[in-house]
């Protein structure tokens, strides 16, 4: 896709997790396109879609997962 896209450019996926710089903090957050506009959601049905504000930034894009271990079961 060069010239349009370079090695190394992030490049957002609808509906993938990011980790996005917003508000000063790091959440992690899908994208999705909604009419002209993106929107940050999260799985978590107790925090609501947002519009992607000018500030916010994407760090990266998750790529890997897992679940908690329990401290008990670390030994």
């Amino acid at each position: 896709m060069m010239p349009t896209i370079h090695d190394g450019d992030i490049v957002a996926v609808d509906d993938a997790m990011f980790v996005i710089r917003a508000n000063g903090g790091l959440v992690v957050k899908r994208l999705r396109k909604r009419n002209r506009h993106w929107e940050l959601v999260s799985d978590n049905l107790h925090y609501p879609p947002r519009r992607v504000e000018e500030d916010d930034r994407i760090v990266g894009r998750v790529t890997w997962t897992s679940p908690q271990t329990p401290a008990a079961a670390v030994k």
